[in-house]
């Protein structure tokens, strides 16, 4: 699964790095949990935009008094049935920045996190889906959710669960309205061998912590 992750990037190097314009207000995080506002990336008017969203899926339909469940992730092999996330799998892809993100070693006592980082340190995307959501005052809020697969052999150490990671190549046919044979084949899990991890502070145990690790 994916319930923490980094993204160290200023503005300018996102800019640079993802193709998109603005992204002023982006600030480097250490520690981002769900339920805090990230930013995505996804097409607009035939480009790419940065948005701010709130991590934690609401379809339009969601009704806050008959549900509580705003799920952060999207399994990959039901994502494009399921009716949390039909919708927006075929129709608002999106792709979630990150330079790193976090598993835990839950024998230890505190649990253990670890670092898991890509290609050396480099930033890379989630498979993300997006959605808009109108509140009962009339105020719009737009959400996402990470794609999660199969761990590979060295996320399985940890969980039975990854999050779906693309190779740069991938970013605009996952955001494309691409066929969905094409898209579930990017659903596999990363190479383990472009992976390290390595053991970090248990201060990160706390989700409002964010400083040094």
């Amino acid at each position: 699964m994916c319930g923490r992750y980094a993204f160290t990037l200023p503005p300018e190097a996102v800019r640079q790095l993802f193709g998109v314009a603005g992204g002023d207000w982006v600030e480097p995080r250490i520690n981002l949990s769900p339920s805090t506002t990230n930013p995505i990336i996804r097409m607009s008017e035939g480009a790419r935009e940065l948005a701010p969203m709130k991590w934690g899926l609401r379809p339009f339909w969601w009704d806050p008094a008959k549900t509580k469940n705003q799920p952060f992730n999207a399994a990959a092999e039901d994502a494009a049935s399921k009716p949390f996330f039909r919708d927006a799998f075929k129709h608002r892809r999106c792709v979630v920045p990150a330079t790193a993100y976090y598993e835990w070693d839950r024998a230890s006592k505190p649990p253990k996190p670890f670092q898991l980082t890509v290609d050396g340190g480099a930033p890379f995307c989630f498979a993300g889906l997006w959605e808009r959501w109108k509140s009962p005052d009339g105020e719009w809020l737009e959400s996402y959710a990470i794609v999660t697969t199969q761990p590979n052999r060295l996320v399985a150490n940890w969980h039975n669960r990854m999050p779906v990671i693309l190779d740069r190549e991938e970013i605009d046919s996952w955001l494309a309205q691409s066929d969905r044979v094409l898209l579930e084949a990017m659903l596999d899990p990363f190479p383990p061998h472009r992976m390290d991890a390595k053991a970090v502070s248990p201060k990160l145990n706390r989700s409002d912590y964010d400083g040094p690790i």
